[in-house]
């Protein structure tokens, strides 16, 4: 399975991610959505929330499972159950690290261009409630090593059901060494002062908003579900407050290829 159609010479910024099928189970790979199960339709009018959501594609659990912790180090301290009692075929799930973390398995080895790491991580902006994902970073141009996905329980007792069709982990790849290259630095805004009068032009429009609203708070609560806030509908359409011009290559959504099956239905499960 390959992830773009792109040759490097059709598009030399082009990023090869290759999964590898290394088990015979299958696990579907999507591009991430932009919804969430908690999100309120206002919250989708935060667009860096969304734009966060897409950034990545999605591992999708193939069936459900139920997870214990009893609060113990050992990896017999994790009870993993499934719906009716029915085990599976193959088991997704299993108690690897001990400390009641959940470590699901992954049938692909992933290969990635020259240069680029690949970040493995959960859903983000997914909330899942008494379970936190573990994040990890592999040099997946050269590795030829599997991993797991591992979510950490926080509580014993209390049992945490991950879903059929639900993402259980979210992968995208990261050109290497960015991070390190990068210079940080702290300074005064004044030390750019085209910069300081954009600024000071948001929050006095976004002062002026907010005054405004106290006299139509009731209106405004029954359009907070379908209205944008013209503070933030500057930011959502990409443009300053000083300038109405549109920021080039400004995103609303993210445009993630899927990946293409590239086995023959003799190979596919």
């Amino acid at each position: 399975m390959q992830a773009t159609p792109d040759s490097a010479q059709e598009n030399p910024r082009a990023v090869e991610l290759t999964a590898y099928q290394i088990c015979e189970w299958e696990v579907p790979i999507v591009p991430a959505s932009y919804r969430r199960d908690w999100m309120i339709p206002h919250a989708y009018h935060c667009l860096p929330m969304t734009l966060a959501n897409q950034s990545g594609w999605f591992l999708l659990l193939p069936h459900e499972i139920t997870a214990v912790w009893d609060g113990s180090d050992s990896e017999k301290g994790l009870t993993i159950s499934f719906p009716d009692g029915k085990t599976p075929d193959f088991v997704m799930a299993k108690s690897h690290f001990g400390q009641g973390i959940v470590s699901f398995g992954v049938p692909f080895l992933f290969r990635t261009s020259p240069g680029y790491d690949l970040v493995i991580k959960g859903p983000s902006n997914y909330i899942l409630p008494n379970a936190q994902a573990l994040e990890g970073l592999i040099e997946a141009d050269w590795s030829p090593m599997s991993f797991t996905m591992n979510w950490k329980l926080h509580s014993p007792g209390i049992p945490v059901t991950f879903r059929a069709g639900e993402p259980y982990c979210m992968i995208h790849p990261q050109r290497r060494g960015d991070i390190e290259s990068t210079r940080p630095e702290i300074r005064r805004l004044e030390e750019d002062p085209a910069l300081k009068e954009e600024f000071l032009a948001f929050l006095q429009k976004r002062n002026f908003n907010r005054a405004h609203n106290k006299f139509r708070q009731i209106e405004r609560e029954k359009k907070a579900q379908t209205r944008l806030q013209a503070y933030d509908r500057d930011y959502f359409l990409g443009r300053k407050v000083t300038d109405p011009k549109p920021i080039e290559g400004h995103r609303l959504r993210l445009n993630l290829k899927p990946f293409r099956d590239l086995r023959t239905p003799s190979e596919k499960r």
